[in-house]
């Protein structure tokens, strides 16, 4: 789950800083913060269910502002893992125009196998 120096949704949100930041055509995929991204998901989602099931039981209010508060981190994160994935595809086509079926070895190097087999076909 997050820190707790560090706000929800912060490697998310660092995914497409670092892609905007970056000089290169396409920077080399982020393999471990995008799999950090998809752990905070699924962190913050088990959270979420068993505090809705305790308040499905105790019907205690209180817990209404947490379990939307998580909701919106769990939506800021897809939201930025969605755009992260979306910026390499736009970069991917544009090779692709560029250099056809045939990728140049550096930049198949800062591809992921999807991405590569994306760029084949």
């Amino acid at each position: 789950m997050a820190k707790s120096n560090k706000m929800f949704a912060d490697k998310a949100f660092e995914l497409i800083k670092e892609l905007e930041r970056s000089s290169q055509t396409i920077p080399p995929f982020d393999d471990d913060g995008v799999r950090q991204v998809l752990e905070e998901i699924k962190a913050i989602f088990e959270e979420n269910c068993a505090q809705a099931a305790n308040y499905s039981t105790s019907g205690d209010r209180t817990l209404w502002p947490l379990l939307n508060f998580r909701h919106a981190a769990l939506q800021r994160n897809k939201r930025c893992l969605l755009t992260y994935l979306y910026q390499r595809l736009l970069r991917i086509k544009a090779l692709r125009w560029e250099f056809g079926p045939i990728i140049p070895a550096d930049i198949k190097a800062s591809l992921c196998e999807p991405e590569v087999n994306f760029f084949k076909h």
